[in-house]
């Protein structure tokens, strides 16, 4: 979800404005250039508080009712209220978010195997084809949250057998029904490093080591597609201000920025990694 903060509006009440190197009448900058709230059209007036989005989207601040997307944080009004969905469990998507929503297995079985595909590119190979994924409301979903934190998805992963030569694991992926499919497929691939960890024995991790590094994984699958939504997924995972997701992933990604993928996979694996050195 995106924060939205108030920001200075422009000075309009001046004869002629002067904005980034051009000079404009007031009724010209009024109608072509001055921004205009987007719950009630009116200009926004110098001196008035309003928000803005990361999409550009500005509203006056006394619009306070305005109901945001669960997503992306755009305000749902106007043209972004054409295709909204509602779900049983209070989320309301956008019309942007809502077209792209997830809400079959088929689907997200197969966007677990493009995750898949854009993880074993970087190193972390896993193994889909015994993993079940069940969608599930936020309701029965958070009830798994051992933090507090609102979960967009959840994994378990057991090993079976009584010998290493019949080990094999049980692993299950549950997610957030209806999510978009970038939010989809950047949570599929956070929970399929969590399975790596599990299968490659990584269970001395330090938690924001594990989930920063399942944040970083889900941005690695991300920067391989195009388009907006996976580049705003991709801000909000370097912006969030927990320090466990945010200070973990950020953490990961200087060591990732220093000395690569690989050596940040072959820390993990260490009995005593330390990424935070690294990335120094």
């Amino acid at each position: 979800m995106v924060v939205v903060k108030p920001i200075a509006a422009y000075v309009v009440s001046a004869l002629l404005i002067a904005l980034c190197g051009s000079t404009y009448d007031a009724a010209c900058y009024e109608a072509f250039v001055a921004p205009k709230c987007a719950i009630c059209g009116e200009l926004i007036e110098d001196g008035t508080a309003y928000w803005k989005d990361y999409w550009g989207d500005v509203w006056h601040d006394r619009h306070a009712e305005v109901t945001l997307c669960d997503f992306c944080g755009r305000p749902i009004v106007g043209g972004y209220a054409a295709g909204r969905k509602r779900f049983p469990d209070g989320r309301e998507l956008c019309g942007v978010c809502g077209a792209a929503a997830v809400t079959t297995e088929g689907r997200t079985r197969a966007l677990m195997i493009i995750a898949a595909a854009g993880l074993r590119e970087n190193g972390v190979a896993v193994d889909t084809d015994e993993i079940s994924l069940l969608l599930l409301p936020r309701s029965t979903l958070d009830r798994l949250s051992t933090d507090g934190r609102g979960l967009s998805g959840y994994s378990d992963c057991a090993a079976m057998g009584s010998s290493p030569a019949d080990r094999h694991f049980t692993r299950n992926i549950m997610l957030l029904d209806g999510m978009p499919q970038a939010q989809m497929t950047a949570t599929l691939a956070h929970e399929l490093m969590h399975i790596w960890f599990c299968v490659n024995g990584c269970f001395h991790l330090e938690k924001s080591l594990e989930e920063g590094s399942c944040q970083y994984a889900a941005a690695l699958v991300l920067r391989k597609t195009s388009g907006a939504e996976s580049d705003f997924i991709i801000h909000t995972l370097a912006t969030d201000e927990d320090a466990v997701y945010g200070g973990g992933f950020r953490m990961v990604s200087r060591c990732v920025d220093k000395h690569g993928v690989a050596r940040w996979l072959e820390e993990i694996e260490k009995d005593a990694p330390d990424v935070a050195r690294l990335g120094e």
